[in-house]
């Protein structure tokens, strides 16, 4: 009798939700599926599942529809009011749990397209596709190639988007990234004494010939090709565009010493959690000049510390196109060198060193340092053919060998 009364005082948008669960609930218990393993009852469950959240989604947009009271006039956006309202204007929507349909008035008058006001109150795309499955296609994109990600998509969800159509959205998603990271912009200084991190890295990315800088593109043209449908390996130069990632972020300092860094330190005193980063602003560009990238960091850098009070410290890769050059690279500091730059890269190692002055003090550090500790592991895996110390053609730390330690020091000494 409860059961029956809490159908009768339902609403009939969800009779077919009812149904589909009703359904899914009699399939449990047949005879059959008592008999199944647990993964063909997981198979089951999220194939009559899918099919009940679409039917639910449907219900209610059926009950949205049904609610939707007459307006006596609609303005659009371009300022024209539509008087003349038109019932039961049908729209497929495409959802994650599959194919739903949208009833809903519209509003016209002649020479102007029509407006649907539901629409622009569920938000709706342009498209067929909705937004839970505009994302999902995003993220699967990112993975891989697009027809893996159309396979993924049918896999995983009761939507369908084709290959083509998965092109076309991912565009579209693409181009709110600009205004994304804008809208991150620091509008106010900070208050904090903590030093100002700066960081950039660039990535050279694989283009097409079109897509790739002009002087890259010339280039990239006179060059031959061994194979017709793509590069063999030794060609991605000329091929490649960079992308640059900046960042900034304040941090509080963590002083620690070179042994505690190596792991050298006698004692064990008990260690201070990590500082975190706060107000960390990422964003990154293929597109524009790295140039551009390392002025809007700096000018992130100055709406967040526009009186430079602040240690500033700049992390940059062995990319010399995005060191800051000059007075016009970056802002103009103090003497006493509060920006601080560390440069990565090992291929600039014995041009960094050759630059320090002649009465630097080197101190020797032990062999049971943690590079040491690494060619240790190294030892343990060689290939076959290769000495205890890896892949390099002298035993490291020798003086031979253009790499190590010896070496160093013998260009600092020139």
């Amino acid at each position: 009798m409860t059961q029956a009364y809490l159908i009768h005082q339902g609403l009939e948008e969800f009779a077919a939700a009812r149904e589909q669960f009703s359904h899914l609930i009699g399939e449990l218990q047949s005879a059959p599926v008592l008999g199944m393993e647990h993964g063909d009852v997981e198979a089951l469950i999220s194939r009559e599942g899918t099919e009940l959240l679409r039917r639910l989604l449907q219900g209610h947009l059926d009950l949205r529809s049904a609610r939707e009271h007459e307006r006596e006039a609609v303005t659009g956006s371009d300022g024209v009011a539509r008087s003349r309202c038109r019932e039961g204007c049908a729209r497929d929507l495409m959802s994650v749990f599959g194919a739903v349909q949208i009833r809903r008035r519209g509003y016209g008058t002649l020479g102007v397209s029509s407006v649907f006001p539901l629409d622009a109150e569920l938000n709706l795309p342009a498209d067929k596709y909705s937004h839970g499955l505009r994302q999902r296609v995003a993220q699967e994109v990112a993975k891989g190639s697009f027809d893996a990600a159309v396979q993924s998509i049918e896999r995983g969800t009761g939507g369908k988007v084709p290959k083509r159509q998965a092109e076309t959205v991912s565009v579209e998603i693409s181009q709110d990234f600009e205004a994304f990271y804008a809208s991150r912009q620091a509008s106010e200084p900070e208050a904090t004494a903590d030093p100002l991190v700066l960081s950039e890295d660039g990535k050279g990315i694989v283009m097409r010939t079109e897509g790739l800088r002009e002087g890259t593109r010339k280039a990239a043209e006179r060059s031959r090709h061994k194979l017709k449908t793509r590069l063999s390996r030794g060609e991605k130069k000329n091929r490649k565009r960079m992308a640059m990632v900046a960042a900034v972020y304040s941090v509080a300092p963590q002083i620690r010493s070179a042994e505690a860094v190596m792991g050298l330190e006698t004692e064990s005193p008990e260690r201070a959690p990590r500082a975190r980063a706060r107000n960390k602003r990422v964003w990154a560009s293929v597109e524009r000049d790295p140039s551009v990238v390392t002025a809007e960091l700096f000018a992130e850098a100055q709406r967040r510390d526009p009186e430079q009070r602040r240690p500033w410290v700049m992390l940059v890769d062995g990319h010399v196109a995005t060191w800051p050059r000059g007075r016009g690279d970056a802002p103009q500091r103090d003497p006493t060198g509060t920006v601080q730059r560390a440069a990565g890269g090992g291929g600039r190692l014995r041009g960094l060193l050759a630059r320090l002055p002649r009465h630097a003090a080197l101190r020797r550090v032990s062999r049971s340092g943690l590079a040491d500790r690494h060619r240790g592991h190294r030892r343990g895996l060689s290939a076959p053919g290769q000495g205890p110390d890896g892949p390099h053609r002298c035993p490291l730390g020798s003086a031979t060998c253009r790499g190590g330690p010896q070496a160093a020091l013998a260009a600092i000494e020139r």
